[in-house]
């Protein structure tokens, strides 16, 4: 049978890991309540700028829808441009023009871009 003494240190060891791990929930628990609060925070920051950033996207979309029409404007008239002017350069014999064409990749007389020209 275990004596007294026994008894108290075993009771005494048991009573203060039970104090050490309430004190260790206490600071997780704390930790928690933190983290919560950051993030309900960083929530509501992404509220506020959640409007600006649908606004941005919408802005985004038109200038998009722009480039494209652009783009498809470019693509159908852009080369009967350079045609027109590589003819223009033909006739006049404008050595000027011709440079320019060829520089930037326009095969003179063929009425097409160069492969790896800038289009």
């Amino acid at each position: 049978m275990p004596s007294k003494f026994q008894l108290s240190t075993l009771v005494a060891l048991v009573s203060g890991a039970v104090c050490a791990l309430s004190v260790r929930y206490y600071f997780a628990a704390e930790e928690n309540v933190m983290r919560k609060a950051r993030v309900i925070q960083q929530q509501r920051v992404m509220e506020l700028f959640e409007p600006r950033l649908a606004a941005k996207r919408q802005q985004l979309q038109v200038q998009q829808e722009k480039l494209n029409r652009v783009r498809g404007v470019t693509e159908e008239v852009g080369g009967k441009v350079l045609s027109d002017v590589a003819a223009f350069a033909e006739r006049t014999n404008s050595n000027r023009l011709k440079d320019l064409l060829t520089r930037h990749g326009f095969a003179l007389g063929t009425g097409a871009l160069k492969e790896g020209a800038i289009k």
